[in-house]
């Protein structure tokens, strides 16, 4: 397995606990685990537009970092999967008063992993997330979380 299906077999397994579907299949649903979007634009050029198009949506962008940052030394970083965390706090918030457990997917987070010829961008579906949660206060926060990311991710490319 490559990393990208590596870092998605990963993500379905251990986050969410389910059985691995076709990766085509798990991305064309509305509510899928992932919101994920590809660019032909360079890292360099996608974390500048992705912290731009963070902060025009009222998100505090937090930090930027490698998967492995911390863990390896800074030369050996992995610089093809870039993890770029970012925060709305009056959204925290209210969220984390409706439900403790909002804390599972808080910062918000979008990984950008270099692939031949694209970057794909992939964050975890909140809507997803409110499902599993079992909260219904919690899921028009998270429709709009939800969007927010689609916002985002769309801004980047553009």
């Amino acid at each position: 397995m490559n990393i990208n299906k590596t870092l998605l077999f990963l993500i379905c397994i251990i986050a969410f606990n389910l059985p691995l579907q076709a990766e085509s299949e798990v991305l064309k649903r509305h509510d899928s685990p992932l919101i994920m979007v590809k660019t032909t634009k360079t890292m360099t050029q996608l974390v500048q537009d992705l912290n731009q198009a963070i902060i025009s949506n009222n998100y505090d962008f937090i930090r930027k970092q490698t998967i492995d940052s911390r863990l390896t030394t800074a030369k050996a970083e992995n610089n093809q999967v870039i993890l770029v965390y970012f925060c709305n706090f009056n959204m925290l918030n209210r969220a984390l008063m409706m439900n403790i457990n909002v804390g599972v997917f808080v910062p918000c987070k979008i990984t950008l992993i270099q692939k031949k010829d694209h970057i794909e961008m992939v964050a975890i579906n909140p809507r997803f997330l409110t499902r599993q949660l079992n909260d219904k206060k919690l899921s028009k926060l998270c429709d709009q979380l939800a969007h927010d990311y689609r916002k985002i991710l769309e801004e980047a490319t553009i």
